[in-house]
């Protein structure tokens, strides 16, 4: 995918420290990482998956030091067990939020009174009738809404809930920059955002496939003052890159 980008791929933890000093030199006032790992087996153990995660974080802790905060998604790469291990072992480092994915509001909650750290959920729920259990149980720290998902005016509805329950939100947003523009406004018309975040990194024509690009100064977008999104699609640039999958 690196040659796609038209990146350097990250192969070794010196690419991982590299990559904590480019989130520091370019303003960013956080970061997320996953468990990636060179040489894990497709079928690792949880013990496995914890070191390499555990290596990853102290690294990126190493390179980005006390001014960058961190954030770890796991997905649903363990049960209730391996998380709480995975948790255990994240209490070093100081984390914004360990991010996971459930389906249980019960599980979610025993997973959360276990961690010392906030826990941030929901990016697979579309609705806000979905996150209502979640929401009332207290099962999470942070809601994470995926706009481009959900739609906007349902994003809004789900921001607004998490509010009544006094839990913030944060856009999950890796699509593209039609996406960000939409987390942006959906962060600037409601009172409960924790931070937005977005994908830096892209296909070589991501530029050219919309009439603007985010401006981002300090670590911070700049809200558009154009109508609507603040941005249209560039439908002759697309039409250049047809989707080719089955």
């Amino acid at each position: 995918i690196s040659d796609v980008m038209k990146i350097p791929p990250v192969k070794t933890m010196e690419d991982v420290y590299d990559l904590g000093k480019e989130v520091v030199k370019r303003g960013f006032t956080a970061l997320k990482t996953n468990i990636m790992f060179t040489g894990m087996p497709d079928q690792a153990s949880v013990k496995d998956n914890i070191e390499a995660l555990t290596k990853i974080v102290s690294t990126f802790r190493d390179a980005v030091g006390d001014q960058v905060d961190i954030c770890v998604d796991i997905n649903t790469t363990f049960n209730n067990n391996g998380f709480i291990r995975v948790a255990k072992a994240m209490e070093p480092f100081d984390l914004m939020w360990l991010e996971v994915d459930s389906n249980d509001p019960a599980a979610l909650l025993q997973m959360k009174e276990s961690a010392r750290m906030p826990i941030c959920s929901g990016g697979f729920f579309s609705t806000a009738k979905a996150f209502n259990p979640f929401l009332e149980n207290r099962s999470m720290d942070i809601a994470m809404i995926e706009v481009a998902g959900c739609g906007f005016t349902e994003s809004r509805r789900i921001a607004a809930l998490a509010d009544v329950h006094e839990i913030v939100i944060t856009p999950y947003n890796a699509v593209s920059h039609l996406s960000t523009f939409m987390a942006a406004q959906l962060c600037a018309s409601v009172p409960n955002v924790k931070i937005m975040g977005m994908d830096v990194d892209g296909a070589p024509w991501k530029d050219d496939i919309v009439t603007e690009i985010p401006t981002i100064k300090d670590g911070y977008i700049q809200l558009s003052r154009k109508p609507g999104i603040g941005v249209e699609l560039n439908e002759k640039e697309i039409a250049k890159h047809p989707w080719l999958g089955q």
